[in-house]
This record gives structure tokens, C-alpha cells and sequence, in this order.
């Protein structure tokens, strides 16, 4: 057999370009590290496959970063080695597919086989603590907001967390909030980095990591915290594609994949999904004392550009958010009083061509959104085919629920940037 344990082929939509091939070795060229303890149950050779898996799918996602403008990937086959491959029956393999395909809207090709000799990920049991839920945090403004809410809950909920650069961050905000300290997690990758930051298929990561820490305390509910505009995924042009990290239906086909994989019932959760960014800090802030939530959550990081040195169209300091992309408009919605390198407040950076890009979005989308009053089928209207997927018959979302929630985000935006 090879000795190469990942094997993965994109084709895309053009084909003048031939494929791209991307193969590395699990356990040398990628691993996963994990700190903090978890239940007594560790980290079974099913698990551990689960973790490798997204971590490949997090790779081959930042590797394939920048054909999403030239070269959109039509479909992807991954063929990979594991501890447990039998454990993969088709129901999970179905469910694992639907998932990476709501993300990418690219279907998956997927081969599992016999062979991977990797060591189990290193780590830690405990036995006295009782778990009944774990909790995705990454030390952003809506999962903050989310463990503020469940402080009543801390001692029986366990935080999981991603880092690149957020370790110190993730633990103050969480020592702060009274919970104990998070698992952490971190990647370990010897290649060459990939041209691009991950984008579509890394909550597929997040979610997996969260997994197997909840079925080591026997757990089977996961509360992912995410603002309802960004986890509906509803972009204010078709011609974009949003991310779809909290997406209710991604959280369907993960739930069905942890139930085939570890047994039981499980639940993926997004109490924040029926509200804007504003009413999440609202919320938080009525949890417990005013100031300091708003304290805590001015620490906390949203913007896709923070630590780079540009954006598009310009140069950024690194450090202060850029202003202008996605988290960082709705963000001021919720938080307005901040410092940012571009300030929508003025004309001229809204009506840049790539500066005022998401700004002059939001705000054509949102108008039309007003002018459907409170006509539900108004609204229905204006929705591209992702948002009437959510509320259709077999949706997740009801419609009247949805319009009330862009409705609202309506007003929050032309009163954050005076529109009149």
C-alpha cells in the first residue's frame, strides 16, 4: 500500500486548467494537539479518524482558496487512509457529503481505506466532572456573547476552541466568565501553507473537534453560537457566496453523522439564529453586569483582516479592524462606539468602489427589505434560492421568523450608518 495516506484530485469548472492534486502523510506532515482534560472516555480510534479527516478537509480548503474567483472547483476526490474505515458505513459517508456540500456547494468524492498507523492525538481524562453539553468558542463577539448566557450552565458545559493566535485570549474570556479553562486545539502542518486563508469548509473542523470532545463525557448536545444574518448564510447579492459555518442544515447533516459515528441522539444548536448581532450583545449584556460585558466583548476579535498588513484595495495596519468586510459592518451594528482603519460613517469610503463593496450590498438588500413592510411574500421574493431553501416546507427556519430578523437588521444598519 502507498505510503502516502491522502490523496485529493479538484477538478474545476474550467477545464483548460487540469486538476490540482494535493497528497501529504497524516501523523507527520498533519496533526492535531489538544490541551485541557476531557471526559473518561478519551479519544477512541473513530474519534481520532474524525479528527484527522477535518483537519484534511481544512487543508485541502486553504489550498484551494484561490480558485474560487478563477476556477471554481466542480468536484473534489479525496481518498484517504484511517484507523477505523469500516466505521464509515454509507449512511455516515451520505451525511458527510451532504455537510461538505452545503458548506462548498461542491460535491465530494469520498474513499476511506485501511492503513493509517498515526498515533491517537495526546491527551487527557478526567472522571469527576459531569458534562451534558459542549460549546464551540472561539473568542469572537457571538460566542462570548453565548458563554455570557450560560454562565448559570459553566459547570456543566465545556468549551471548545480552535487557535491560531487566540490561546491567551480564549482563556482569559473564559476564566472571566467563570468556566473552566477550554480545550484548545491547534494544527500542526510541516508543507509549504497554502496560498490562502480557509474560508468554506472550516466549520466542518470547528464542529468535528467539538464532537469528539462531547462523546468523551457521553454528551450529545453542541451549542455553536452564531448571529442569525451570518448563520443563515443569506447573501445581500446572488452573486455572492456567503459562508455557511453555522447554517441550520449544515448542523442537520453533522448531528446525522456523530449519530452514526458514536451512537445516540444527537444536537447541534444555535440559540442566536432568530437574532441580529445587536440583540446577541443586548442579550449578553442583560446576563450580567452591563459594563463588564461590554468590557469583555470590546476584546474580542471579528475582523477577516485584523492581523494583516491590506485588505482589498488598500493597506491596513495590523491589529485594527479593517471596517469594511462582512463581520466587521455587522459588528458596528452591535458595537458601534469602536476604532476601525476605514470608516463607513464617510461617504467617500462608502461609496469606494472596493472599500464600500459590502457596505453598498448590505444597503441595497436591506432597502428592499424594508419596502416589503410586513408582507412575508414581499420578502420571499427577494430571497435567493439559499434563503427559501430555509423556509420552504421542510425548512428550519419559518418565514415570518426570518423576515422579522432581516427586518430587524434593516434598522440596525441605516441607523448605525444614519441612513435616513
Amino acid at each position: 500500500m502507498s505510503k502516502i495516506t491522502v490523496r485529493c484530485k479538484v477538478e474545476g469548472v474550467r477545464s483548460i486548467f487540469k486538476p490540482k492534486l494535493i497528497s501529504f502523510n497524516t501523523g507527520t506532515d498533519l496533526n492535531m494537539r489538544l490541551e485541557g482534560c476531557i471526559g473518561m472516555n478519551g479519544l477512541s480510534p473513530i474519534a481520532a479518524d474524525l479528527v484527522d479527516l477535518a483537519a484534511t478537509v481544512y487543508q485541502i480548503d486553504r489550498h484551494i482558496t484561490s480558485w474560487w474567483a478563477a476556477n471554481y472547483p466542480a468536484r473534489i476526490q479525496l481518498r484517504m487512509q484511517l484507523r477505523r474505515p469500516n466505521a464509515w458505513s454509507d449512511r455516515a459517508i451520505k451525511a458527510l457529503q451532504a455537510a461538505l456540500q452545503i458548506l462548498g456547494n461542491t460535491p465530494w468524492d469520498i474513499d476511506f481505506e485501511s492503513g493509517l498507523r498515526a498515533a491517537i492525538p495526546k491527551h487527557h481524562k478526567e472522571s469527576a466532572r459531569k458534562i451534558s453539553q459542549v460549546v464551540l468558542f472561539s473568542g469572537g463577539a457571538d460566542s462570548t456573547c453565548g458563554a455570557i448566557t450560560l454562565r448559570p450552565e459553566a459547570k456543566e458545559s465545556q468549551l471548545v476552541s480552535f487557535y491560531t493566535v487566540q490561546k491567551n485570549l480564549q482563556r482569559m474570556l473564559a476564566s472571566a466568565l467563570g468556566f473552566v479553562a477550554p480545550n484548545q486545539w491547534r494544527m500542526q502542518w510541516a508543507k509549504e501553507p497554502g496560498p490562502g486563508r480557509s474560508f468554506y469548509f472550516r466549520s466542518f473542523l470547528f464542529l468535528a473537534l467539538a464532537g469528539v470532545v462531547a462523546e468523551s463525557w457521553n454528551a450529545r448536545t453542541i451549542l455553536q453560537f452564531e448571529n442569525g444574518i451570518l448563520a443563515t448564510g443569506i447573501p445581500p447579492t446572488p452573486y455572492w457566496m456567503m459562508t455557511k459555518h453555522a447554517h441550520p442544515r449544515l448542523h442537520l447533516a453533522i448531528a446525522e453523522l456523530f449519530s452514526v459515528l458514536f451512537d445516540g441522539s444527537w444536537k447541534i444548536v444555535n440559540p442566536f439564529l432568530t437574532w441580529t448581532k445587536r440583540e446577541c450583545v443586548k442579550h449578553a449584556a442583560s446576563a450580567m453586569n452591563p459594563e463588564e460585558a461590554m468590557r469583555l466583548l470590546a476584546q474580542t476579535e471579528t475582523c477577516w483582516y485584523l492581523r494583516s498588513n491590506h485588505v482589498p484595495g488598500g493597506k491596513k495596519r495590523p491589529g485594527m479592524p479593517c471596517g469594511i468586510c462582512v463581520p466587521c459592518v455587522l459588528r458596528r451594528t452591535a458595537i458601534p462606539n469602536e476604532r476601525y482603519q476605514y470608516d463607513l460613517l464617510k461617504d467617500s469610503i462608502k461609496k469606494d468602489k472596493k472599500y464600500g463593496a459590502a457596505f453598498r450590498a448590505y444597503y441595497a438588500f436591506l432597502r428592499k427589505v424594508q419596502h416589503s413592510g410586513n408582507v412575508a411574500a414581499k420578502f420571499y421574493s427577494l430571497l435567493p434560492a439559499a434563503g427559501r431553501n430555509l423556509a420552504d416546507e421542510s425548512g428550519c427556519l419559518k418565514l415570518d421568523d426570518l423576515h422579522k430578523l432581516f427586518r430587524n437588521f434593516a434598522f440596525e444598519f441605516m441607523e448605525t450608518f444614519r441612513i435616513s
